[in-house]
């Protein structure tokens, strides 16, 4: 069935400390899997590393078998972090049509209308 995802021997550094040391990873297509650890142990570097949010030092990664720094290998994923903060200087509107274009997508206002009232979200 193929990896979806291959990380072999990953390595970051934040100056002196040693976030991730040689991190060797394989998650197979459609198996589910967790990052379990304390706070500080690399769980959140490692997955911006995955999604090339950051570089590392060392190490390959490969999201279903693209090189993880080319934007194809993400098509397929989405993350949102523990603390987002949208952009200040943009509207509602303005950041998901962003988004969608980011996509490769086009905003569709009835479409978001509806997911606001299934959400019970303010509009």
């Amino acid at each position: 069935m193929g990896e979806a995802l291959r990380i072999a021997a990953l390595a970051k550094h934040y100056n002196r400390y040693e976030a991730l040391a040689r991190v060797d990873l394989e998650v197979a297509t459609g198996e589910a899997f967790g990052l379990v650890g304390a706070n500080g142990a690399g769980k959140t570097t490692l997955i911006k590393c995955v999604l090339d949010l950051i570089s590392c030092d060392a190490g390959t990664i490969e999201i279903f078998g693209v090189p993880a720094n080319q934007p194809a290998s993400r098509r397929r994923l989405a993350y949102l972090p523990e603390r987002f903060n949208p952009p200040y200087y943009l509207r509602g509107r303005e950041f998901l049509t962003l988004m969608f274009e980011l996509a490769g997508a086009r905003y569709d206002a009835s479409r978001a209308l509806a997911l606001f009232d299934e959400l019970e979200l303010e509009r």
